[in-house]
């Protein structure tokens, strides 16, 4: 089991601040989990076309995936996942 943590724009379209996730191996399994069950609002917030918006931090336990090993990093349970959308603003 993941633990999904979202913020920002994410929560008003999860309804949740977190959620847990059974049988997900991958970040980009979860994404696609996500983007399944959330639809096309989720998919505005974080996506470019078929692409990740530059800007979305994905963090697991605190490390960011561009440090590991980007969408294919692999869960394990109890990890503890952070979503933050492009977020705009001065």
């Amino acid at each position: 089991m993941v633990i999904v943590r979202y913020y920002a724009t994410l929560r008003p379209i999860t309804k949740k601040k977190e959620e847990t996730f059974n049988g997900i191996k991958k970040v980009s399994d979860l994404l696609e989990k996500l983007k399944a069950e959330y639809g096309n609002e989720f998919v505005k917030q974080m996506y470019d076309g078929d692409n990740l918006f530059k800007n979305v931090i994905i963090l697991i336990n605190g490390n960011n995936i561009t440090s590991l090993n980007g969408l294919e990093t692999e869960l394990k349970d109890e990890d503890k996942i952070d979503l933050f959308p492009p977020v705009a603003g001065g």
